[in-house]
């Protein structure tokens, strides 16, 4: 698993996030969300090695990350920031298949993504949203244990939206990684998470199945509206905001 101990961290001088407690195991969706300047991007850069902390632990599988090379951690951990700005003329293809072995993971992962009738596209002809999708399949292509991907449904219309989470679940039940998505959308968190994170203010909130830490009292809180969670017709968890 990846365990957070006691992890704080500041941006520019600025404490953004405050003595952080969380685990995400394989196996399991855990969708992190809050409002913006919550500490979101700050949390994912710090598990990536990106971002140095101002205290605490991050362990992958036990091992604490300032001991692994960035080799190693590469190894373990596939990483899909929120910005994916691309300049060169590479094809779908190319891109998503950087670094990587196994053509049927490539193209799996083009597959979930609906990225096969554009492989051989160059990116600089691409639409926001196609840009998009080819960086999370560039991740989802990789064989690491653990996935983190920040604000994966920007620029996706709402079809794609879904079928990415339908492809997530498929994802963490049939190989067992651990994937943890940083997401505005409190809908889809409430219907495709293992577990959710709820932070405000560089602090959580409150952490567990959507049902028990997206409650009425929380959501009130953090988001100043009313809503709550309930079970759907199809057996997913659902958000009425009233």
């Amino acid at each position: 698993m990846i365990r957070v101990d006691a992890l704080s961290a500041s941006h520019h001088g600025h404490a953004v996030l405050h003595d952080i407690n969380l685990g995400i195991l394989p196996g399991q969706l855990t969708v992190l969300i809050g409002p913006n300047a919550s500490g979101k991007s700050t949390l994912l850069r710090s598990l990536a090695g990106i971002h140095r902390p101002d205290k605490g632990r991050i362990l992958f599988d036990g091992e604490d990350i300032s001991r692994l090379t960035a080799k190693k951690l590469s190894e373990i951990l596939a990483y899909a920031p929120q910005d994916n700005p691309q300049v060169f003329a590479y094809t779908v293809r190319e891109l998503v298949g950087i670094g990587i072995a196994g053509n049927d993971d490539i193209r799996s992962a083009m597959r979930m993504m609906d990225l096969l009738p554009l492989e051989q596209r160059s990116l600089l002809t691409l639409s926001g949203g196609e840009r998009q999708r080819t960086a999370i399949a560039r991740v989802l292509a990789q064989t690491t244990r653990y996935c983190l991907l920040d604000e994966p449904t920007a620029h996706l219309d709402p079809y794609h939206q879904k079928s990415l989470f339908e492809s997530l679940r498929e994802i963490v039940k049939g190989s067992q990684k651990g994937i943890l998505v940083a997401l505005h959308d409190l809908p889809l968190a409430a219907a495709y998470a293992d577990i959710v994170i709820l932070l405000h203010q560089g602090k959580i909130i409150a952490q567990g199945p959507p049902f028990e830490a997206m409650t009425l009292e929380n959501l009130r809180v953090v988001y100043q509206i009313d809503a709550e969670v309930h079970k759907g017709g199809d057996g997913k968890s659902k958000l009425s905001i009233f």
